[in-house]
């Protein structure tokens, strides 16, 4: 009955002598005891070198009989219908390719209503907001057992993001002036021309003036910050409006 090639692995590397496995192995695995061809190859599985020798015939045999059996996206080197002779180098790479959902939270943001029905300062809550949820799908390359390669092929919003949205009370009664650095902030709550100023009540409206160009601005307090030394926190479009984002801070002078 033909049970197919055999492989043993050895520890003196592809240059030990060859041996036939002996009478008693043929034997036990039912096998007849004549002479068989043997060689001795150095194979590569997965990254891990092994030194062994076999009396198949082709690197596809050699395979089998190690119980590997290569898939489509799998690398062989040689090709799997290479003849076997002692010294040769074989080499196989496990490769997967697998589809991965990731579900990615999203953040909800603030849209700020201004109001003179409520007193200078107080915030009303009018809405709750709420995070939303998506799922993000890729196609995962794994070598190996390694991740080598993500590529996003798609994403779904499963759950929309609510908004929260407050209604705060303007103030037009305190009046000043400050001098000092401005910077601005890309996560600015609301939309449009707003700012951060650590005390400057809610809905104030400040004209930011830029002092190298004269550049002017007029923007709406509707956040705390910045606490670093610095006077107030511009919305991205109001620092553009007075200076290029990329210059990051500017000399300033606020009046209210």
């Amino acid at each position: 009955m033909d049970v197919g090639a055999w492989v043993m692995e050895v520890a003196d590397g592809p240059a030990a002598k060859l041996r036939n496995p002996s009478v008693e192995s043929l034997l036990s695995a039912g096998r007849s005891a004549g002479p068989s061809r043997t060689v001795a190859v150095r194979v590569t599985v997965m990254g891990k070198d092994r030194d062994v020798v076999t009396d198949a015939t082709t690197v596809r045999e050699l395979l089998s009989a190690m119980g590997i059996r290569p898939d489509a996206d799998d690398r062989v080197l040689p090709s799997p219908r290479t003849p076997l002779t002692s010294g040769l180098h074989v080499r196989y790479t496990s490769v997967e390719t697998r589809l991965r959902e990731v579900r990615v939270p999203i953040p909800h943001t603030t849209h700020t209503v201004y109001s003179d029905d409520l007193p200078p300062g107080e915030v009303r809550i009018a809405r709750a907001g709420r995070d939303g949820l998506m799922i993000e799908t890729y196609r995962v390359r794994v070598v190996n057992g390694e991740v080598v390669r993500r590529t996003l092929l798609g994403r779904r919003v499963v759950v929309p993001a609510i908004a929260t949205r407050r209604i705060v009370g303007r103030d037009t009664t305190i009046h000043g002036t400050q001098v000092g650095e401005a910077s601005y902030y890309t996560f600015a709550p609301g939309d449009g021309l707003t700012a951060a100023h650590p005390w400057l009540p809610f809905g104030t409206v400040v004209t930011v003036e830029n002092l190298e160009n004269g550049k002017t601005v007029t923007v709406v307090i509707n956040d705390r910050g910045p606490f670093g030394g610095r006077i107030i926190d511009l919305s991205v479009e109001a620092f553009r409006r007075i200076a290029p984002l990329s210059q990051g801070v500017c000399q300033v002078r606020l009046t209210w």
